[in-house]
Order: C-alpha cells, then sequence, then structure tokens
C-alpha cells in the first residue's frame, strides 16, 4: 500500500491542476471606472478648494502594458463577456494619475482624489461592474517616472507591480450606485506628506482593486498539468517493473 501513496499523491495533484485550468478560464468581471476616457480627467482637490486636473491617466495591466493613451483608467479583472471588455481570459488592470504640482506650496493639510465613474449609457458601459456587492478601491504611492508610465506596449509588468504596491495613501468602497458619479478618494497622511515632499514638481497615484491580483494564464497550468501527468506515468511504470 505504500508503495502506492506517490502515485496517489501525483494523481491529487493533476486533479487539483484541472480544477485550476477550470477556474482560470473563467472570466470575470470585478471592475471599477471602466470606460472611464479621457472626456472627465482626474482630479486632485488641495485644502478643499484648489483643484488640479491629471496631466496623464492611464492603465497598466498584468502583463505590463499600455496600450492605449486615451485616459481610460480601468481598475480591476476583467474577462467575458465581449461586449465589456473583449478579453478571452482574465485580465488585471491597475491605473494611475499623475499631477502637476508646479504652482502648489508645501502646505497641504487635506487632499482627496476625485475620479469620474461613468453609467450604463454613458459612452460604452458601466463604471462599477463586479461580481461582488461592493468592491475597495486603493491608491498607493508609484515609483516609476512619468516617461515610464507614458510607455506604449512597454511590458513593464514592474510598472503594474509598482501600481498597487507602494506606500498606502487612501481607499474608498464602491458599489453600484457610484456609476453615473464622481468618486471621491480620501487621501492619509502619508499621501499628504508626499504632496508636500513633491510641492514644484510631479507626483503619481497608483489605483487597484482590493484583493485583485494578476490571474495566470492558463498555459501555465496546461504545462504544470503535463508535467504531472508524465510524473505520475513514470511512478505508476515504475511500479509495474518492480512488481513485474
Amino acid at each position: 500500500m505504500a508503495s502506492q501513496r506517490p502515485l496517489h499523491i501525483l494523481l491529487l495533484l493533476c486533479a487539483s491542476a484541472c480544477a485550476m485550468l477550470t477556474s482560470a478560464a473563467r472570466a470575470e468581471i470585478r471592475v471599477a471606472f471602466g470606460y472611464s476616457g479621457s472626456y472627465n480627467p482626474a482630479v486632485l482637490e488641495l485644502n478643499g478648494a484648489a483643484q488640479l486636473s491629471a496631466f496623464d491617466q492611464g492603465w497598466f495591466d498584468q502583463y505590463g502594458n499600455r496600450e492605449l493613451s486615451e485616459g481610460n483608467y480601468i481598475a480591476g479583472v476583467c474577462g467575458l463577456p465581449f461586449d465589456y471588455c473583449n478579453n478571452f481570459n482574465d485580465v488585471v488592470y491597475r491605473d494611475f494619475f499623475a499631477f502637476n504640482l508646479a504652482g502648489v506650496a508645501p502646505q497641504v493639510t487635506s487632499a482627496s482624489l476625485l475620479l469620474w465613474n461613468p453609467e450604463k449609457f454613458d459612452v460604452s458601459g458601466n463604471g462599477f461592474v463586479s461580481s461582488h456587492a461592493t468592491e475597495t478601491f486603493q491608491l498607493h504611492e508609484v515609483h516609476a517616472s512619468t516617461a515610464e508610465l507614458a510607455a506604449i506596449n512597454s511590458h513593464r509588468v514592474d510598472v503594474f507591480d509598482d501600481l498597487g504596491t507602494g506606500t498606502f495613501y487612501g481607499e474608498r468602497v464602491m458599489s453600484a450606485a457610484d456609476n453615473g458619479t464622481w468618486v471621491r478618494v480620501p487621501l492619509n497622511a502619508a499621501a499628504l506628506a508626499a504632496i508636500n515632499g513633491a510641492a514644484g514638481s510631479n507626483i503619481v497615484f497608483g489605483g487597484s482593486l482590493a484583493g485583485v491580483g494578476p490571474v495566470p494564464e492558463p498555459q501555465t497550468y496546461a504545462v504544470l498539468l503535463g508535467g504531472l501527468g508524465w510524473l505520475a506515468w513514470m511512478v505508476r511504470r515504475r511500479q509495474m517493473t518492480t512488481a513485474a
């Protein structure tokens, strides 16, 4: 019986890989700010009064691509149906917002990021669509330069990672009730310190949905499954040879 244990373990691993492959192929939509476009640029509000419009905004996907420069700042994971985001498999997006603080004095005591979240028939589709009732949109510090952010199809996965892993700057819980509205994301003390430190230059905020990470490609699981299947076959062949 003990000789059968390695084979049993490998068969269980193969079953797990099959389950992961099936899950990876099942498309999901957990999106905020879908089809946002450039017609309503992001706004940085300082001290409850001064408002600055973003000079650049957009998204990077999990493969490090910024394919479009039209200002759409979708965040989340988006797969099928085709009428929404045209992805055969789930793809994760993170967004960014760049502001010029050339005329800002380092005396900011409160700040918020204002982001337009489209409604259902606003241009192309909903801003918020999710299988969950709510999603938490988070902001983080960004280390990438504005030139790196502006590059199209750069395959910079490190930039994608950067948009969701820096110092935490604030968050906002969103739902379908936010469609067709300006979403206000209050900025915390760390963000205020960064704004005051960047006075006279540029600052960038990275956005992402909490709990949404890069989705492995189905072929990754296929390779894993093939390897486990081969190992199971080798173990079984060795057991049959030993028994003979």
